[in-house]
C-alpha cells in the first residue's frame, strides 16, 4: 500500500484548524516530560550531564513549538471557525481539552530547571505568570468538562473509558509544577508561600475526584472486562494521577521547608504568623518537617498504587500486541508511565535508595524508547478524506491501520475507492477488515 507524506491529502489550510483534535496537546506533554527527564537521569557523568542537559532543552523547545502551534489551531477552530458548540457535544474531544493545561505545565518546568542561562529574575517571573495561567485553566478543566459531562453527554458503564479521568489531571500536574518552582523562588518569599497553598488545594482537588473515577473505572473492568485492543494502552492512564500525587506530595513538602525556615524570620505560611502554634508548642519550621516526612510516607503508597496500574497495563499491553493499533492513545500512555518514573525518580532523591535509583533509571530508558517508538508511528500517517464525519488522520504502524475518530455513518476513502460503514451511535469499537494489493489489513475504527 502506498503512503503519502503526512498532510498531503489536506485539500484547504483551514482543514487543519477545523479538525484539529485536542487531543494532540498529549504529544506535547510527552515531549516536555521526557524533555525534563533527560536531564535528571540518575547515572551521568560530569560531561554526560551537561550533554543530558543540553539535549533536553533542544527537546523543550520542540515541546514550545509544537504547545504554539496546536494552541492556535485549537483557537482557530473555536473562535474563527466556530467549533467550540461541536467540541463541546463530542464526548471525547471535550475531554482531551484537560490536556492544553498539562502541556503547559511542561513548559513553565522547562524555565525552572533546562534554561541555559538559569533561572534567572526575569525568567523567574515568567514562570510564575505562566504557572497562574496553569492554575486558571486546570481550575476550568477540572471544574467545567464535568459539569458538560453531566449535561451534554451520554454514558453508560460499558462504554466508559478512562478518558474519564483526564479532567481530573491538570490539578495534580499543576500542583506538581508549582511544588518545582517554589523551591526555586526566594525562600519564605510571598510567591513561594502562595504557590504552595494554591499548589496544596489542586493537588486535592484533583486526587479527590481521580479516586471517585477510578475505582468506578475498576469496577468497569471488574464487570465487563478489558476494551478491545485499540484502547488497550489507555490502562496505562490511571497511574498518571497517582504516581503525579506521589511527584507532588514529595515536591510540594521539599517546598513547605522553603516557605517555613527554619529561623522564622520568614513571613512562612502566613504574614505576621507567629513561631509557634498555641496549645501545640509546634513552631511552623516543625509543621513544615511533619509535612516533609508525612508527604514522603503519602508518596510511596500512591507509588505503590500507581506500580499496580503499569503492572496491570504492561500485562494486557503484551497479551495483545500484535493487535494494537497506533492511536493518539499510545501519546496517553507515554505520559503517565513518565510520571511514575519521574515519581520513581523523585523518591530515589529523597530517600537516597539504591534500588529506587536503579528502577528509575531503567524506567526512564523504558519511557524513552517508548517515546521514540510512539513518535516513529506517528510520522506514517497521512490526512484522508471522510465525508460527512471529518477529516481523520489514518496512522500505520507495523500491520495495522487506524482511524482515530468516527461517527454514523461513516464513509472514508483511500485512494479511489470508496467505503461505507453504517454504525450505532452506542458502539464503542469496529474493527473493519480490509484487503489492500493482496496484504490483509486491520482497519479499527474506535
Amino acid at each position: 500500500m502506498r503512503w503519502r507524506r503526512p498532510l498531503s491529502r489536506v485539500q484547504r489550510a483551514s482543514d487543519l484548524a477545523r479538525h484539529f483534535d485536542p487531543a494532540w496537546h498529549v504529544a506535547c506533554m510527552s515531549t516536555g516530560q521526557f524533555a525534563l527527564q533527560l536531564a535528571a537521569f540518575p547515572f551521568r557523568s560530569a560531561g554526560g550531564a551537561a550533554a543530558l542537559k543540553a539535549l533536553g532543552f533542544a527537546l523543550w523547545c520542540l515541546n514550545v513549538v509544537l504547545f504554539c502551534a496546536f494552541t492556535v489551531l485549537l483557537l482557530i477552530r473555536v473562535t474563527v471557525l466556530r467549533g467550540a458548540a461541536a467540541l463541546v457535544r463530542d464526548g471525547s474531544q471535550s475531554l482531551s481539552l484537560a490536556a492544553m493545561p498539562m502541556a503547559l505545565a511542561t513548559v513553565v518546568d522547562g524555565i525552572s530547571q533546562l534554561l541555559p542561562g538559569g533561572f534567572s529574575e526575569s525568567a523567574r517571573s515568567a514562570a510564575v505568570v505562566l504557572w497562574w495561567l496553569v492554575v486558571a485553566l486546570s481550575l476550568a478543566a477540572s471544574c467545567g468538562l464535568p459539569y458538560t459531562m453531566f449535561t451534554a453527554h451520554r454514558h453508560s458503564l460499558e462504554g466508559m473509558s478512562v478518558v474519564w479521568a483526564v479532567p481530573m489531571l491538570p490539578g495534580v500536574v499543576a500542583a506538581s509544577s508549582g511544588g518545582t518552582l517554589a523551591l526555586r523562588c526566594p525562600p519564605g518569599g510571598a510567591a513561594a508561600r502562595d504557590i504552595l497553598l494554591a499548589s496544596y488545594a489542586l493537588c486535592g482537588l484533583s486526587r479527590f475526584l481521580s479516586v471517585l473515577v477510578l475505582a468506578v473505572y475498576f469496577q468497569r473492568l471488574a464487570l465487563h472486562r478489558l476494551r478491545p485492543p485499540a484502547q488497550v494502552p489507555g490502562l496505562f492512564l490511571p497511574a498518571g494521577p497517582l504516581g503525579m500525587a506521589a511527584l507532588d506530595f514529595l515536591l510540594l513538602g521539599s517546598a513547605t521547608r522553603v516557605a517555613c525556615p527554619a529561623s522564622g524570620g520568614g513571613d512562612g505560611l502566613a504574614a505576621g504568623s507567629p513561631p509557634a502554634v498555641e496549645g501545640v508548642g509546634l513552631s511552623l519550621s516543625g509543621l513544615a518537617a511533619v509535612m516533609d516526612y508525612g508527604g514522603t510516607a503519602a508518596a510511596l503508597l500512591l507509588w505503590g498504587a500507581a506500580a499496580w496500574w503499569v503492572l496491570m497495563a504492561a500485562a494486557a499491553c503484551a497479551l495483545n500486541w500484535r493487535s494494537i493499533p497506533f492511536s493518539l492513545g499510545w501519546w496517553g500512555a507515554v505520559f503517565p508511565f513518565g510520571t511514575f518514573t519521574g515519581a520513581t525518580l523523585q523518591l530515589a532523591a529523597k530517600l537516597g535508595s539504591q534500588p529506587f535509583r536503579g528502577l528509575g533509571a531503567a524506567l526512564d530508558v523504558l519511557a524513552a524508547q517508548g517515546r521514540e517508538r510512539v513518535a516513529a508511528c506517528g510520522k506514517h500517517g497521512g490526512w484522508q478524506r471522510v465525508r460527512g464525519v471529518s477529516e481523520l488522520a489514518v496512522h500505520r504502524c507495523g500491520a495495522h491501520l487506524s482511524l482515530e475518530r468516527t461517527g454514523a455513518p461513516l464513509q472514508w476513502q483511500s485512494g479511489r475507492k470508496q467505503h461505507t460503514c453504517c454504525v450505532q451511535p452506542s458502539a464503542s469499537c469496529w474493527h473493519l477488515p480490509s484487503k489492500t494489493k493482496g496484504a490483509r489489513w486491520r482497519l479499527a475504527v474506535c
